[in-house]
């Protein structure tokens, strides 16, 4: 890199005996200028002389070698391999970024370099919504002028600029261009399911739950254009003051992931025996409609509860007192796993 320090050492003399002899520094673009310094130092008990060259500049790219001259009249002499080394700066900054192609989640860009670019490894592409706070960046890894960009919103608007890099590190990123991607085709509505709910043979996902459990119903829709969602109880529309005998511990509400993907979600407070049956969330736009079943089954712990007490009571007077004991044990066991 520019402006840093280089140091070449292991100029080593393997003859231990010779203590005369003279350092020279042979560069194939002339002498060491002022920034370079040769010093005797020691390397494992050998004499070493190193060459040490101050605030790197282009002009100190060439290839080097060490030549040393021994004997009392220094007629025999020994040169090292060359070592080449280029110095590297930072690259130029690329311009004129341009779309090629555009779809509802990607973006094909290219871009072109100046004219003194220097050495291109690799681009880091930086890019965000226009009106979010913060860009997300990746490295391309080839020194290609062009490259796509996944996973986007659809027909959404984004800020992008580009950054040439290589050994040296990354240079000055580009003017931001503003592009944006495709509007999806229209359809009807798709609605993903949960995950981690077996399917019934009626094609429902089955919820089992017990008296006084909150619980969530989810309903994700993936819809353009937009869908109108509502949710229903047994082929009756849930609404936000239910009438009828409809329960009204119900509540609702949506998450927007993105312009084209909801989140509906139906929450029902401490379940209710009135709670058991089908519940639908249909979705609807003007290319169709979608639908997603859950079946929800609300188990009667305390009804079973309440016989085993009566039954218990009915039949307390011909029994032994052995066989109350048992019962007793048994009745506390039932009222543990009730629990």
């Amino acid at each position: 890199s520019s402006g840093i320090n280089a140091e070449y050492g292991n100029c080593d003399s393997l003859d231990e005996l010779q203590d005369d002899r003279d350092w020279s520094w042979l560069i194939d673009n002339g002498s060491p200028n002022g920034n370079r310094l040769s010093y005797e130092g020691s390397n494992d008990g050998y004499p070493t002389d190193v060459l040490v060259i101050a605030n790197l500049e282009d002009l100190d790219t060439a290839s080097y070698s060490c030549n040393c001259k021994v004997g009392p009249y220094k007629t025999v002499q020994f040169n090292s391999p060359d070592v080449q080394m280029s110095v590297m700066r930072p690259p130029g900054i690329p311009k004129e970024i341009s779309l090629l192609e555009t779809t509802m989640d990607t973006l094909t860009i290219a871009w072109k370099n100046e004219e003194d670019m220097g050495v291109v490894l690799d681009y880091k592409i930086s890019y965000k919504k226009v009106g979010s706070t913060a860009y997300r960046e990746f490295s391309t890894g080839v020194s290609v002028t062009n490259h796509l960009i996944k996973n986007l919103d659809p027909l959404t608007e984004y800020y992008v600029k580009i950054a040439a890099a290589n050994n040296a590190g990354s240079g000055t990123y580009s003017e931001i261009a503003t592009f944006t991607t495709a509007q999806p085709s229209e359809s009807r509505p798709v609605i993903v399911g949960p995950k981690n709910l077996i399917v019934t043979s009626d094609n429902a996902y089955l919820l089992e739950t017990g008296l006084g459990i909150d619980i969530s119903l989810t309903c994700e829709v993936n819809s353009y254009p937009a869908s109108v969602v509502e949710w229903s109880l047994n082929d009756r529309t849930i609404t936000t003051e239910p009438t009828g005998g409809m329960p009204n511990n119900f509540e609702r509400s949506v998450l927007n992931k993105s312009d084209f993907t909801s989140v509906y979600m139906l929450y029902i407070k401490s379940t209710r025996p009135e709670n058991d049956g089908t519940y639908s969330c249909v979705a609807t736009n003007t290319k169709g409609a979608a639908a997603i079943t859950y079946s929800v089954e609300v188990s009667k712990e305390e009804d079973n509860e309440s016989d085993a007490e009566a039954s218990k009571d009915s039949s307390s007077s011909s029994i032994s007192l052995a066989t109350l004991t048992m019962l007793s044990s048994l009745t506390f066991t039932l009222h543990i796993w009730g629990q």
